[in-house]
């Protein structure tokens, strides 16, 4: 606050890279029992940041920005390796390999100004969001006559993103309010049995990739001047996902094989 001229700002920044890896690879694997390689991420951010700006005299200026960058992999894999899953009893087992993503972001961003002559109040968000979340059987085989009862890889990736942002300003003679909102949004979830895989399963081979993505955007700008006022709103979404499952340059041998690739998208 001040009696001529108040400016109010704040910044806020953050970059998260999170990258989880569950591996089996370049080995020879001998179990009387299920083999489950799985890798399970949640990630939850909230940040309200905001500037007043008041002045009871001329001028007065609020502005806010935020910057938030998320990244990074989540993966389980079995790779270059052979199988004997022997069991004593002769009972067959399961191969597991599943990757898991939940991240829930809430940015709220506000900037405001009031001012006996001019107000200035501006809001800029901007939010980056790239993530990979991959299952893989990649170049592996039964041995010794070996073999599954069933085969799961299923990759799911489930994201929530809130954001609001406004810019709202008065002033006695010009009221100037503006919000700029941009996010990226890149996502990447596979599931894939592949590069000369021999298996055989008694049962079912179920090879899965899923992605539910809730985007909600709420951008307010505001003005009130005694002789001019202006407000204004530019709000930019780009979004780019890509599902994958499937098998390819292998061998299989299964009773039953279920491959299916599923995406919910949810824009307000």
């Amino acid at each position: 606050g001040g009696n001529s001229t108040s400016v109010q700002g704040s910044v806020n920044n953050i970059v998260v890279e999170q990258n989880l890896n569950s591996y089996v690879k370049n080995t020879k694997v001998r179990s009387g029992g299920n083999i489950s390689v799985q890798t399970e991420d949640k990630s939850d951010f909230d940040a309200v940041i905001g500037a007043i700006a008041i002045s009871l005299g001329s001028n007065a200026v609020g502005a806010s920005i935020s910057t938030a960058v998320f990244g990074g992999k989540n993966q389980a894999l079995v790779e270059n390796s052979v199988i004997d899953n022997y069991d004593e009893n002769n009972s067959l087992k399961d191969l597991i390999i599943k990757s898991t993503q939940n991240d829930d972001f809430n940015n709220g961003i506000i900037a405001g100004s009031v001012a006996g002559s001019v107000g200035v109040g501006g809001a800029v968000s901007t939010i980056i969001f790239n993530k990979e979340v991959l299952g893989y059987a990649n170049n592996i085989q039964n041995i010794n006559d070996s073999k599954f009862q069933n085969i799961t890889i299923d990759s799911n990736a489930k994201t929530d993103l809130d954001i609001i942002a406004g810019g709202i300003a008065g002033g006695g003679t010009a009221g100037v309010g503006a919000t700029v909102n941009t996010i990226t949004f890149d996502k990447k979830v596979e599931s894939l049995i592949k590069n000369n895989s021999k298996i055989v399963t008694v049962n079912k081979d179920t090879v899965y990739a899923n992605a539910i993505d809730n985007i909600a955007i709420s951008s307010v700008a505001g003005s009130g001047g005694g002789a001019y006022s202006a407000s204004g709103i530019v709000s930019t979404t780009l979004v780019d996902s890509t599902i994958n499952s499937g098998i390819k340059d292998s061998t299989i041998i299964a009773n039953e094989i279920d491959v299916k690739s599923n995406g919910t998208n949810n824009y307000t």
